[in-house]
This record gives C-alpha cells, sequence and structure tokens, in this order.
C-alpha cells in the first residue's frame, strides 16, 4: 500500500493497493492522496471484479479450497481478464490435477517477465 502515486516495476502509475485508475481516471504523477474512503472503495470494486472472473475462469471455482480460490483471485486482481488465456491451467483445475496447474501457471508471461516471484509463490501455494 502506498497512499501516493508511484511508478510500479513496470513503469506504470500507480496507487493505493496496485490501482492503475481510481474512478474511471488512469493514474498519473499528479493523482493526488486518496481518502480512506475512496480507497476502500475501489479496493472493494477490484476485488469483486477479480473474484467475478475467477469465478467464470474455472467451472468448479467453489469447489476449490479457499486458498486455491484466493490464488485464482489473486491472479485475476493483477492481471484481470488475461487469465482467461491460461487455456491449460484451466483444463487441470477442472480435472482436479492441482500440480499440472500450478506447473501450468509458470508458463506465461506472468511468470517470466511481469511477476516472477509473485508467480512463483501463487503456483506453490495452488499446489
Amino acid at each position: 500500500f502506498r497512499d501516493l502515486p508511484y511508478l510500479d516495476t513496470k513503469d506504470i502509475w500507480t496507487i493505493a493497493y496496485g490501482f492503475t485508475s481510481v474512478n474511471g481516471v488512469k493514474v498519473t504523477q499528479y493523482t493526488p492522496k486518496l481518502s480512506e474512503l475512496d480507497i476502500y472503495k475501489n479496493l472493494y470494486k477490484h476485488i469483486f471484479k477479480a473474484l467475478n472472473i475467477a469465478m467464470r475462469f474455472v467451472s468448479n471455482f467453489t469447489e476449490l479450497s479457499n486458498i486455491r480460490r484466493e490464488v485464482l483471485t489473486n491472479m485475476c486482481y493483477q492481471m484481470g481478464t488475461r487469465v482467461l488465456n491460461f487455456n491449460k491451467t484451466r483444463m487441470y483445475i477442472e480435472q482436479r490435477k492441482f500440480k499440472q496447474a500450478s506447473i501450468e501457471m509458470l508458463d506465461s508471461n506472468w511468470a517470466r517477465i511481469d511477476s516472477p516471484s509473485r508467480a512463483q509463490r501463487m503456483s506453490d501455494l495452488f499446489k
């Protein structure tokens, strides 16, 4: 969490809990500090959106353990609908082959370029 705008690891202006936009407006270096109400409003909006994407991603989402649902929601929070392109991961999850799914998560730009450390942690948790 950072209450003032900062450049993330990909040089994208970001604020609070990884928000790149607030109320539909792109974050810039001039974005003012957010009120506590705005922070939580946006946080809940982002979490709800991520949860909806995760629930669409796999047909058996509600049957997964809490930690696996959290991993998928975390991935969707970070990547949005790009997660829907993880076709082999989806297939393995729906077949309940969680070790293979965790390996497939790492076969992605997310794991190789975007967030290697986070991707490894998420993969390990999913196993």
